[in-house]
């Protein structure tokens, strides 16, 4: 773990990354830990409330913080293919994925 702390952690500024399974345990600690960073993050989940939760829980912890839910089914290619498109329409071409997949 990098002792730098977040507002001084450049490596993601800036940087587009999807999250899968943003509303669970792994993916929220995802979210929180690039948000910190200034990436543009796209929260991806099944369930819209636990979306929104993660959402809260990012921009309560910084303010400036660029983040998107969308829901999306990593199981079918066509909601996955959506997520995407929404996601490129947000914050352009993504720059890295975090899965727990």
């Amino acid at each position: 773990m990098s002792s730098i702390p977040p507002e001084h952690d450049t490596r993601f500024r800036g940087k587009h990354i999807v999250i899968t399974g943003a509303g669970g345990n792994f993916g929220r600690e995802g979210c929180i830990y690039f948000g910190a960073r200034g990436a543009k993050i796209t929260a991806l989940d099944l369930n819209q409330n636990a979306l929104t939760e993660t959402e809260n829980i990012v921009k309560g912890k910084n303010d400036d913080a660029l983040i998107v839910s969308l829901v999306c089914n990593v199981t079918d290619a066509a909601s996955v293919q959506c997520a995407i498109d929404g996601a490129e329409n947000n914050f352009g071409t993504p720059d890295m994925l975090w899965s727990e997949y």
